[in-house]
């Protein structure tokens, strides 16, 4: 699925427009009624939050009595798109962490070696001397 909430960009678009159009159409004919597009936007607002709070509930599996099979689909292939994702961030973690080992095992073996070279050329100087 291209669009998490393909329906609400719709909404939200044609509610922009319209009210763009409210605004064009007040400035000409004068501002007649903008208590009645702040309730008009209200509304809008409410439905676009019941319809993210369905979205969401069908999301954690609850209410899906209604839903027929393509819907069905479309929530399985969100959940799995969305697992994708978790698995993902999980496996960079995890690469993160073993590169992080990798690198303090190195660091300890430059360390070893960083000693030894100095004992090395304290042992030379003192057979030089």
């Amino acid at each position: 699925m291209k669009d998490r909430f393909p329906k609400i960009h719709l909404v939200v678009l044609r509610d922009y427009i319209i009210l763009e159009n409210e605004n064009e159409n007040e400035n000409v004919r004068g501002r007649e009624s903008i208590p009645n597009v702040w309730q008009r936007e209200a509304e809008n607002l409410r439905k676009q939050l019941q319809y993210l709070q369905e979205s969401h509930r069908k999301l954690l599996g609850e209410e899906l009595a209604g839903l027929n099979i393509r819907d069905l689909q479309n929530l399985e292939n969100q959940l799995e798109t969305s697992l994708k994702g978790v698995r993902v961030k999980k496996a960079s973690k995890n690469h993160g962490n073993a590169i992080h080992q990798e690198n303090m095992e190195l660091y300890r073996k430059m360390n070893i070696i960083v000693k030894e070279n100095e004992e090395l050329r304290k042992k030379v100087l003192s057979d030089y001397d």
